[in-house]
């Protein structure tokens, strides 16, 4: 049975805003990247385990995973009960680790 995916408004403005990032350079690749970053969250909902949980998880006491997209991170969490994917934000690989303040 395939997963409902939920986009937060913040992982959806958190993609516009390095799609928009990327257009300074090359319109193009932000639609490329983007286009690729919809698909890869998209492919979720038929199996949302199959990424490993991030090195926070533990810390966050959230069974939260991420699938990565060149050098960002699509940050995800699966409600099991509900059969639902929630995508929570994608962040730069470069930035510090992900914190519960940036879950909400």
């Amino acid at each position: 049975m395939a997963y409902e995916v939920v986009v937060m408004p913040s992982a959806e403005a958190d993609l516009l805003e390095y799609a928009d990032f990327i257009a300074a350079d090359s319109r193009q690749q932000a639609a490329k990247w983007l286009s690729r970053a919809w698909e890869i969250i998209f492919s979720l909902s038929d199996n949302p385990r199959k990424f490993a949980l991030i090195e926070e998880a533990e810390e966050l006491g959230a069974e939260i995973r991420d699938v990565l997209h060149y050098s960002h991170r699509i940050v995800y969490r699966v409600r099991e009960d509900e059969q639902v994917v929630e995508i929570l934000r994608v962040y730069h690989g470069a930035r510090k680790p992900i914190s519960n303040r940036d879950l909400h």
